[in-house]
């Protein structure tokens, strides 16, 4: 409900409103706080959408039900105001490795997130075979900018890259 207030002036005008209405109406009150289900089924709409806020904003708001932080986090990077960067900075210091999942071994310090998902990273190729599993994770497709391996950047996972950037030996 605190999202959809802070964030309502923004929905009105904005084009992806009625899919946000639409997946509300769909899930229906507080069932995305009876299980883990359909929190997924949520990191599989952003992952098949990464430029579409309508999911995320969902997400941010079953996850604020919950009491857990990644949902402030995503709520704050998605109303992008400047007042809120010091809270971000200090949710992704706390939790940002927790935040990478699956994807954290290989992701290299001084990544960023951008509307509560990994957006730019490097890569670390020093244990290919860990990079290769990694290759066409879904988590990877909010992903716009990769350094460091060229492997990462070549399955369709990576709906959302941008920029891939490597040197002839790291690829």
């Amino acid at each position: 409900a605190a999202l959809r207030e802070a964030t309502a002036d923004r929905l009105v005008d904005h084009p992806e409103a009625p899919e946000v209405i639409e997946i509300l109406a769909l899930l229906g009150p507080r069932k995305l706080s009876i299980g883990s289900k359909n929190l997924e089924a949520l990191l599989g709409a952003i992952y098949d959408a990464p430029d579409d806020d309508a999911p995320r904003l969902v997400l941010a708001d079953a996850l604020l039900e919950r009491g857990d932080p990644r949902g402030e986090f995503i709520a704050l990077q998605l109303r992008g105001d400047r007042a809120s960067r010091k809270r971000e900075k200090e949710l992704l210091e706390t939790h940002g490795k927790q935040w990478l999942g699956e994807l954290a071994p290989v992701v290299m310090a001084g990544y960023t997130f951008a509307r509560g998902f990994l957006d730019e990273c490097r890569i670390d190729n020093r244990h290919l075979d860990r990079v290769q599993k990694l290759a066409g994770h879904p988590a990877w497709s909010t992903v716009r900018s990769v350094a460091g391996s060229a492997l990462i950047g070549l399955p369709p996972a990576m709906r959302g890259l941008r920029r891939l950037a490597f040197t002839a030996y790291e690829a």
